[in-house]
């Protein structure tokens, strides 16, 4: 980790101490100086809002405001800093339902645009920092994707089991829940309850009713472990998903893959797989396209996808194709094919 003198001071005060630990445990790239925000940005941030920072957002930029990025809802960086009221603007929900908005004083409070009451208390800011971050840190390990500071480490899991039935308490989510204890941060404005875990471990729970059911992500395996050892997470003919997944594409093989419109044709695909699944998504990119299928005979399905790729594509491009699955309680893929290969992961979106 090399930071600069200011990143390295604000990460010694007892009020930023948790970020250190949140980018070494859950991250896969150190802090380093060009993560952290110029007083160059700052200044212009200032200028184009009117007025001062509040001291908790100038040092929450110098800490990673160049590093921030959007996973579930928007982290607001300097130069989308925006003026509410009388504070700023710091996290806001992806549909513009909520706000969290820094004040001078360096508390935030919960603006709300929707009907939906919401519970987030007024705190300092860093606390709730702490807790915004986590928490979509913990959405993009459910998605298998990155976090607010980007990657995740390797060894990061996460997933998701939503409620079965909105209106019977789930005994299996119910025992893993009750195995942790509250961590000391606020949780999201939509989860109504802060958030529970130990060092290596993330669980959030939506009120009863909400359908949202319960996420959790883990930063090592021995983590993971105790997560699995409490619930179910692969139950033997539960729900999967596969992924056939076309990649580095010429436009000529896209083409080969694509219906007269220039979209992804899932067709062939879907028909071989209609006794043992669904597919239900197909996806395409600037060099890629990808079919998900929904299954609770994965053998079957795959066999079948083997089947009707050889009938649609030529040789060289069955070289380029991976296949890979996933439990729907967890998010990260293991890889059926190629051989050798340890890791698959969903592209990001665009944008």
């Amino acid at each position: 980790m090399i930071t600069s003198d200011a990143q390295h001071e604000l990460l010694a005060t007892p009020r930023w101490a948790w970020l250190d630990d949140v980018i070494n445990r859950w991250y896969a790239d150190p802090l380093v100086a060009s993560d952290g925000s110029s007083p160059d940005d700052i200044a212009v941030a200032e200028q184009r809002i009117g007025g001062n920072l509040p001291t908790s957002v100038v040092e929450w930029f110098t800490l990673v405001g160049r590093r921030l990025q959007d996973v579930c809802d928007t982290v607001e960086k300097p130069d989308t800093l925006y003026r509410n009221g009388g504070g700023v603007g710091v996290w806001t929900e992806c549909q513009g339902g909520w706000a969290v908005v820094a004040q001078p004083d360096d508390t935030c409070v919960l603006r709300e645009y929707g009907s939906t009451p919401l519970t987030f208390p007024q705190t300092p800011l860093w606390p709730a920092l702490h807790g915004l971050l986590l928490g979509d840190t913990l959405a993009g390990a459910c998605a298998g994707r990155r976090g607010p500071l980007g990657r995740l480490a390797p060894d990061v899991r996460g997933g998701h089991m939503p409620e079965e039935s909105p209106l019977e308490a789930d005994p299996e989510t119910d025992a893993v829940w009750a195995a942790y204890q509250e961590l000391p941060v606020p949780g999201g404005p939509y989860w109504g309850s802060s958030p529970r875990g130990d060092a290596d471990t993330v669980l959030r729970r939506s009120e009863e009713g909400s359908g949202l059911g319960l996420e959790w992500m883990t930063a090592t395996p021995a983590a993971f472990d105790r997560v699995a050892g409490l619930v179910t997470l692969d139950p033997p003919g539960g729900p999967q998903e596969i992924v056939l997944a076309f990649e580095h594409l010429s436009p000529a093989e896209l083409t080969t893959l694509s219906d007269d419109h220039g979209f992804p044709d899932p067709d062939p695909f879907a028909a071989a797989v209609r006794d043992f699944g669904h597919l239900g998504m197909a996806e395409g990119a600037t060099a890629g396209v990808r079919f998900h299928v929904r299954t609770s005979r994965p053998d079957e399905t795959i066999a079948a996808l083997w089947d009707a790729l050889r009938g649609v594509v030529p040789g060289e491009l069955a070289d380029k194709v991976v296949v890979a699955i996933r439990p729907a309680r967890i998010s990260s893929f293991r890889v059926v094919h190629p051989a050798g290969r340890d890791q698959y992961v969903l592209p990001e979106e665009p944008g």
